[in-house]
């Protein structure tokens, strides 16, 4: 029997997918502009970023830009089907040095990756299925992202991204080991979390 966060799952993955691709890429350029805005990407120096899959929203333009304004950027690479999670740093020409990694996402290539040390993260913008107002959040179910943002330093700015219509008000059925996030940014606004656990 399906749980109420896999019913949520299945909901809110169809509901993503149904939206036009140039409907994605709009929301897509709209929330961009709303994470440059913020004041807590423009102090961070190192922004963890994610590479788009499966009708997420689009980080190309994102990490683009934060590169150009000479940010440090680092992307993730699922190392292991256990659960492990590493970062990597990339520069101007990292489309040149992708492939697809595990589970289809792109990824550094394996002979090109050389670990960054996460402890030098500022900010980690974070992909999700579904988000609700209290900064929890659903992903695909492998708890990579949970376990990796457990590691990192508590200042660490968790900015999870979403479409407008992937936000609930209220996720059931937390787990102790799910983290939320500090914000949530769709095309339409930013929910500043009070309490971010």
């Amino acid at each position: 029997m399906k749980t109420d966060k896999n019913n949520l799952r299945d909901k809110f993955r169809k509901l993503r997918n149904s939206l036009l691709v140039k409907d994605k890429k709009e929301k897509s350029r709209r929330i961009a502009q709303r994470v440059f805005s913020l004041q807590e990407f423009k102090k961070a120096r190192v922004i963890m970023f994610y590479f788009s899959f499966e009708g997420e929203v689009g980080t190309e333009e994102m990490i683009d830009t934060a590169l150009n304004m000479g940010k440090r950027v680092v992307l993730p690479a699922v190392i292991d089907r256990q659960g492990k999670m590493e970062v990597f740093e990339v520069k101007k020409d990292y489309k040149k040095q992708l492939t697809k990694g595990a589970f289809g996402i792109m990824g550094i290539k394996k002979s090109l990756m050389k670990k960054f040390n996460k402890n030098n993260i500022e900010m980690v913008i974070v992909p999700g299925i579904v988000f609700d107002r209290k900064g929890q959040r659903i992903g695909f179910g492998y708890g990579y992202y949970d376990r990796f943002l457990n590691k990192l330093k508590k200042e660490v700015c968790r900015a999870g991204l979403a479409y407008e219509l992937q936000v609930i008000n209220e996720i059931p059925l937390k787990k102790k080991y799910d983290v939320d996030m500090n914000l949530i940014i769709t095309e339409d606004r930013v929910i500043k979390v009070k309490k971010a656990a």
